[in-house]
């Protein structure tokens, strides 16, 4: 999955945990505002596996001021069981009842192809993204990890996805973040051991001390190179 990430080394699933109302203001715009915290993580999720398939979740909230949902933070889950729907069940679970904690709700879903260039949404994705909308979030979005594109000048790698009518569609106007965030991220991985200290909820299924749900170290890395 790309030139810097190899550098480096069906099933309908159910949401469990709490379930605060899900927000519908009147001021949605449909537009999707992500953070450079939230999209570090997902970067450092595909990276640290670099010919796996990565995925994981969104975290965020609504906008007061302009009508955007703002994704604040990503959960990541798997790596390896990516289609085994008992364990995922678990995972959203947990990272729902998270959400609930910092009073955030899941807003979407992410993942990362093995296969360099490969944008297609996959049914695992679909499955999950329609969970959310029933449960968390009436309208989520879902962001794929375009390998091929990861550390080209002047793009993000990512194809955001929304859903309208049970029909997803490709939504590349709605995803705006600073345009800085990419590079940023992408010096991170280089210029620290970050990869080694990022943990996602297939981790935790093998050490129940991986803290998926926080991986504060990527908080950490970020504020010290501001």
């Amino acid at each position: 999955m790309s030139k810097f990430r190899n550098s480096h080394k069906q099933a309908r699933v159910p949401i469990t945990g709490r379930n605060h109302s899900s927000p519908n203001p009147g001021g949605f715009r449909g537009m999707f505002r992500l953070n450079d915290l939230a999209y570090t993580k997902l970067v450092v999720h595909a990276l640290k596996y670099p010919h796996k398939t990565v995925n994981g979740l969104l975290l965020g909230q609504h906008s007061s001021s302009d009508g955007f949902v703002d994704i604040v933070d990503a959960v990541p889950l798997q790596h390896h069981w990516t289609n085994l729907s008992p364990m995922m069940e678990v995972g959203l679970g947990m990272t729902a009842n998270y959400a609930h904690s910092r009073q955030l709700h899941i807003v979407g879903f992410y993942e990362a192809p093995e296969r360099v260039g490969d944008t297609t949404l996959s049914r695992v994705a679909e499955c999950v993204i329609g969970k959310i909308k029933e449960t968390n979030f009436p309208t989520p979005v879902a962001l794929v990890l375009d390998g091929s594109k990861l550390g080209e000048e002047g793009s993000t790698a990512l194809v955001p996805y929304t859903c309208v009518a049970n029909n997803f569609r490709r939504a590349d106007d709605k995803l705006k973040l600073n345009k800085t965030i990419p590079t940023r991220a992408l010096h991170l991985v280089r210029q620290s051991n970050i990869l080694n200290d990022f943990w996602d909820f297939d981790n935790y299924l093998e050490d129940n001390r991986a803290p998926f749900l926080t991986n504060g170290a990527v908080g950490t890395a970020l504020i010290a190179r501001q």
